[in-house]
């Protein structure tokens, strides 16, 4: 018998039954679950007149040192060795081979919500074979594959998505995976998160909250320093210490510091919608596949992927996550317009800004040179 997930949205304290498309084929006498035959739908001719965020743009940036000469099997195998997992999709239906376990379930929510956006836009993805990895901070660095390291190494860098990228490194940027929940640390998915925020802002007033720094910070504030452009930027070379003086900075400039406060609320909830999230996903990828150089194959060992392999399971934390943030049907748009290219004097231009921001603050940080900004 298939067990019946009925979902539910709150709306004004009353319950109503979530539209749900793609129902889970999930049964109780076998926990071996295998994909459905039908899975997943192909077909999807919806179009959309709105052009994406500006922050978009940047994906063009990541995808800059292939342009030329695309990517090859070879570059894409050569990070078999400290990916956490290859992703392959072919004609709709994705597969992955585990190479090793990421941290808690960074990889099981990353690979759960390429799989949601397979089915928000079903059909309209391209081929693809990549490889991720799961850990904190980007790995490609650009110093070795420039001047006399290129020539006795390899002089094009493999394409590796991550959570996160810098000026320093090559890595493609892929949205974070607790967008889709956080179960080992209680973080909810984005969009009940969102509500508790928007909610958690109006509670109190900036002027009667308290200021609190401390390690168990850390990890999260990592997080946003890669995503986020509205920032005060933590040096990630003495956390700690770079928070505690960011804390000490905001409590002797509130009113600056609620500014800072503002505009990155804005941010957060003008721009990072779970729709961007879908549709940044689907360009990124989409970029991606245009630079293939070859025809990508499920690989030896590779299991293919289906929503029941991740959500029919013990119930738990994880579970209940997923149920959660599952893509109830195809979406009734197609995905935003991708817009140009920055041309190459406002990339240097915004990344010299940034780097004049950041010496900035350093210089701040130093014993006997901070003052009031």
């Amino acid at each position: 018998m298939p067990l019946n997930f009925t979902l539910f949205s709150n709306n004004n304290n009353h319950k109503h039954p979530k539209k749900d498309e793609y129902l889970l084929n999930c049964t109780s006498s076998n926990m071996n679950i295998t994909c459905p035959a039908n899975y997943p739908p192909t077909t999807f001719d919806s179009t959309s007149n709105q052009t994406c965020p500006e922050y978009f743009r940047w994906i063009h940036e990541d995808m800059k040192t292939w342009k030329n000469q695309g990517i090859t099997k070879e570059m894409v195998e050569r990070l078999k060795k400290t990916a956490h997992f290859r992703l392959v999709i072919v004609n709709g239906t994705a597969y992955v081979k585990q190479y090793t376990k990421a941290y808690q379930t960074r990889d099981d929510f990353t690979l759960w919500g390429i799989l949601q956006l397979i089915k928000l836009y079903p059909g309209r993805l391209p081929d693809l074979d990549l490889m991720f990895q799961c850990h904190d901070k980007p790995s490609i660095k650009r110093k070795y594959y420039q001047g006399w390291r290129a020539v006795f190494g390899h002089p094009q860098p493999p394409p590796q998505f991550h959570y996160c990228g810098d000026d320093s490194t090559f890595d493609i940027v892929f949205p974070d995976w607790s967008f889709w929940g956080w179960p080992e640390v209680n973080v909810k998915p984005w969009v009940p998160l969102e509500k508790d925020l928007k909610e958690g802002n109006a509670m109190k007033n900036w002027t009667s909250r308290k200021s609190i720094g401390s390690r168990n910070q850390e990890k999260g504030l990592r997080t946003q320093i890669c995503q986020s452009n509205h920032y005060w930027p933590i040096n990630d070379k003495r956390l700690c210490k770079s928070i505690k003086f960011a804390v000490e900075w905001g409590n002797n400039n509130g009113d600056k510091a609620q500014e800072i406060g503002k505009a990155g609320s804005r941010f957060i909830f003008e721009q990072i919608k779970m729709e961007n999230v879908y549709d940044y996903m689907f360009h990124v990828l989409n970029e991606y596949g245009k630079l293939l150089q070859y025809t990508p194959t499920v690989p030896e060992g590779a299991t293919a992927l289906c929503s029941e392999r991740f959500a029919c399971s013990p119930m738990g934390l994880q579970t209940t996550y997923k149920i959660e943030t599952m893509v109830d049907g195809p979406s009734k748009r197609g995905p935003c317009d991708l817009p140009p290219p920055y041309d190459s004097l406002t990339v240097q231009y915004l990344r010299d800004q940034n780097e004049k921001i950041k010496e900035q603050v350093k210089t701040w940080e130093q014993p006997n040179t901070w003052f009031n900004w």
